[in-house]
């Protein structure tokens, strides 16, 4: 289970801008219990609280977030991940270095398999979505009129623009576990809308864009 802190950028992630009582509608708790998080979120730099006047009636606070989720992700290695490329990439030959990524993708498909691949493919969504939150990424894991979709914050967001190699190594590593043709994955560091994972009903959807349903 996610924490509840976690649920509340989640739902932000999802919704876009939203007062206390949409978040907890979200997340299923009370507003109250929402409001100490978003109180604790603001404190970090997490999230921000504006004023919305309306036309009638008092003005009302609406959260939304700021840049700061994506470091403050359970797992924060970006600084020692950057600086060991950094040096992999000062030794290796760029030859080379496509072959270090697929051993990468590998061993990271390696361990995915231990959690998804002996499902069949119609329920990897669900253990795909269950092994990210294992691994402290805030998923999405929802339904479009096109697809069955995991969405998730990228776990490299501080990194990829220097090393793109890692998204690359988890692209390659979701292939190799997920395999089927009907799969597509989607990845910001190659211009798409947002990291997720996408399994298409059919070929002719596959070629389509996803919808933002």
């Amino acid at each position: 289970m996610q924490s509840t802190r976690q649920e509340v950028i989640r739902a932000l992630k999802t919704l876009g801008p939203a007062t206390v009582s949409e978040i907890a509608r979200f997340v299923g708790v009370k507003g109250i219990t929402i409001r100490h998080h978003v109180n604790a979120l603001q404190a970090e730099g997490v999230v921000r609280v504006d004023e919305r006047r309306q036309q009638v009636g008092r003005p009302v606070h609406v959260i939304q977030l700021t840049e700061q989720p994506y470091s403050s992700l359970p797992v924060r290695y970006h600084h020692l991940v950057e600086h060991l490329f950094e040096q992999i990439k000062r030794y290796v030959p760029g030859a080379e270095m496509g072959r270090v990524v697929d051993e990468i993708a590998e061993a990271i498909a390696a361990d995915m398999r231990q959690h998804i691949g002996a499902h069949p493919p119609e329920a990897r969504a669900v253990f795909l979505t269950s092994y990210l939150e294992s691994q402290g990424i805030t998923v999405q894991h929802r339904h479009t009129d096109e697809a069955e979709v995991v969405e998730f914050l990228c776990p490299y967001h501080t990194s990829r623009q220097h090393h793109p190699e890692l998204c690359r190594a988890d692209r390659l590593a979701l292939r190799k576990v997920l395999g089927d043709e009907n799969v597509r994955e989607y990845c910001q560091s190659q211009g798409d809308e947002g990291c997720m994972v996408a399994w298409f009903r059919n070929r002719i959807s596959l070629t389509r864009s996803l919808s933002a349903d």
